[in-house]
């Protein structure tokens, strides 16, 4: 006699909650082939020119005004769309010449990279090789305390545990001569 295995009920379309997170997975594998797409966009409209200043500036405000970006955020991501409108040549180039090294390519690695083009002693294939040689200098300790520290002194609170420790930090700070970012 054999008995019949029973199979667990699972959710209708739960087929789509494994696609999805499949696609993103493959997105993000794949995001240099995004980074070319803006540049094909920005091939058809720029012709092959460089972008002016002023396109540069608008391309950059439009996209934060679209996303929503707060104004602390929108500066360093301004940053990024005018780093791939300026790169929009090179970069998809540059993303095959880097993908043909490595399996990943995430969207940092193509910000690393239009930060090596955006360099003007560099041509394409320079840029890749100061992609793949360049470490970015590591912040030393006392730095990242300092960081650590004015991140903790900025925190608006009322509550009497946060003050306490950020008078704590403050007498520590100014017992060790730390710049902590709070007067």
């Amino acid at each position: 006699m054999t008995t019949k295995k029973e199979t667990p009920k699972l959710a209708t379309g739960i087929g789509k909650v494994s696609n999805a997170i499949a696609s993103v997975y493959g997105t993000l594998a794949k995001s240099g082939n995004i980074v070319t797409q803006v540049c094909k966009t920005c091939a058809t409209v720029f012709k092959g020119r460089p972008a002016t200043k002023a396109e540069l500036a608008h391309v950059a405000e439009s996209v934060a005004r679209l996303q929503g970006w707060s104004d602390k955020s929108a500066g360093p991501r301004k940053s990024e769309v005018r780093k791939i409108v300026r790169n929009y040549g090179a970069m998809p180039e540059a993303v095959e010449l880097v993908r043909a090294k490595t399996e990943v390519f995430s969207w940092h690695d193509a910000m690393r990279l239009a930060t090596q083009l955006n360099n003007a002693e560099f041509n394409t294939r320079q840029a890749v090789s100061a992609f793949f040689t360049h470490k970015p200098a590591k912040q030393s300790a006392i730095k990242q305390l300092e960081a650590a520290l004015k991140r903790a002194m900025s925190i608006d609170s009322q509550s009497a545990k946060i003050v306490g420790a950020q008078d704590a930090i403050l007498a520590m700070c100014d017992k060790l001569g730390i710049d902590c970012g709070y007067e």
